[in-house]
């Protein structure tokens, strides 16, 4: 699974080896955590349904809601180059619209640059008219530096992985049941992981 251009590895090797105390430093081991650093990284992105990486999104079509809310598939933004709206998607000069600024008091949208906006462009004083693919938007979006919580979720993540490849460790989880309980087995996300990815996941709008 190699990542993609607009996808980032969320640690470094060298940092996963720090992590992993005592591995060896053999090319064969090197290889192995290069492989784990890239899968693990992109597990947590498809987990999250989003990328982390800062990254320019060049053109990606939207359907107007009929609401005030847009929310472009990646963030946090960081700034946005343009977007337009237009029905007929002819993406002419008229159907720019501009960002509402303390400078541009008249403009059309406003962006919410953090995390907890997930994407959210509002629009000011008005609605994203209804339609399919009526809106084009160009922005850049995403972390210069990865935060704290998600590289030590990737850690975590290469730790158990490199339990199951290399030691023959499955991830364990136990669930209670009337007189005991029932222990399951599996390679799924484990529940460390999740606890540090999940306040980063993408929540469904409607």
């Amino acid at each position: 699974m190699a990542l993609s251009s607009v996808d980032s590895a969320l640690v470094t090797s060298a940092d996963a080896k720090t992590y992993l105390a005592g591995l060896s430093g053999t090319s064969a081991a090197d290889t192995v955590l290069a492989e784990l650093v890239e899968h693990a990284s992109a597990a947590i992105s498809v987990w999250c349904n989003r990328k982390f990486a800062t990254a320019t999104y060049t053109g990606e079509l939207y359907d107007g809601s009929g609401t005030p809310s847009l929310y472009l598939d990646q963030w946090p933004i960081t700034s946005v180059t343009s977007i337009y709206l237009d029905s007929t998607r002819v993406w002419s000069s008229s159907a720019l619209l501009t960002e509402y600024t303390a400078l541009n008091t008249a403009g059309d949208y406003y962006p919410h640059l953090l995390e907890q906006g997930q994407g959210l462009v509002e629009r000011v004083n008005g609605s994203w008219a209804k339609g399919q693919r009526n809106i084009k938007a160009t922005y850049v979006a995403g972390y210069a530096t990865i935060p704290d919580a998600i590289r030590q979720a990737c850690l975590r993540l290469i730790g158990h992985m490199y339990d199951v490849r290399t030691r023959g460790l499955h991830a364990v989880t136990s669930e209670s049941i009337p007189g005991g309980s029932v222990t399951f087995i599996g390679h799924g996300m484990p529940d460390d992981v999740q606890q540090l990815i999940l306040p980063y996941r993408r929540v469904a709008f409607y």
